[in-house]
């Protein structure tokens, strides 16, 4: 259990971080293609926390063998991890506005990052699937 709330935790805290890290030190403005990948890992982290997370809901709660549908849960990672790239754009929008902070260029930076983000989501969802049906191959 704990490695599980490890997995659901520790990555998207690290990438949190490490962007923070960026705009407190100033390494956007040395290197700015940071921000695109900053976005399209945190896109990946996020659906990895989320996958994870709907496993261990998944082992702790549904005590029938039948799961929720596979589809369902590509599905949910995938709106969840558009939902959070939203959100993170809003925070980066209140913070522009509040403090002067230059986070986001203009609409095309952001619709950028909402597509990296949504983008890190999708690999991620794509990473699980071909698992899943390897795992299948080879039971």
């Amino acid at each position: 259990m704990v490695t599980q709330l490890a997995r659901i935790i520790i990555p998207p805290s690290l990438v949190f971080w490490l962007n923070i890290a960026f705009i407190q030190f100033g390494y956007y403005l040395i290197w700015p293609q940071a921000d695109r990948i900053f976005h399209f890992a945190g896109g990946l982290v996020i659906s990895i926390a989320l996958v994870e997370f709907l496993r261990l809901l998944k082992k702790r709660f549904l005590k029938s063998k039948k799961t929720i549908d596979f589809l369902f849960d590509i599905l949910l990672v995938i709106a969840t991890t558009a939902l959070i790239a939203a959100v993170w754009e809003f925070g980066e929008f209140a913070l522009d506005r509040l403090f002067d902070m230059h986070l986001q260029g203009n609409t095309i930076d952001t619709t950028e990052d909402l597509f990296l983000g949504i983008m890190g989501g999708m690999t991620t969802t794509l990473m699980v699937v071909f698992r899943e049906r390897m795992v299948k191959k080879l039971i």
